[in-house]
C-alpha cells in the first residue's frame, strides 16, 4: 500500500510495466489516499488482494524465494 502510494506521488513519472499493472490491480481495491481516513478497510483490502495469490509468473521468476 505504501509502495503504491509512493509511485502515485511521483506522477506523471511511471514505474516498470509490470509494476504499473500491479498498481492498477491494487487501485481497483484501494483508492489513492488523498486525505486522512480510517485505514483499516484499506489494510484489509490489501490483505485480501495479496492472499488471492494472483501474482504474475514474472514476479515469481524475478523473486525465486517468493514461494
Amino acid at each position: 500500500m505504501a509502495a503504491a502510494q509512493g509511485i502515485d506521488f511521483i506522477r506523471p513519472l511511471k514505474s516498470s510495466p509490470l509494476l504499473e499493472k500491479e498498481l492498477q490491480a491494487i487501485r481497483q481495491d484501494v483508492a489513492y489516499l488523498e486525505k486522512d481516513r480510517l485505514m483499516a478497510p484499506d489494510v484489509e483490502a490489501m490483505r485480501l488482494w495479496a492472499s488471492r495469490g494472483q501474482w504474475p509468473s514474472v514476479i515469481e521468476a524475478l523473486l525465486p524465494s517468493f514461494n
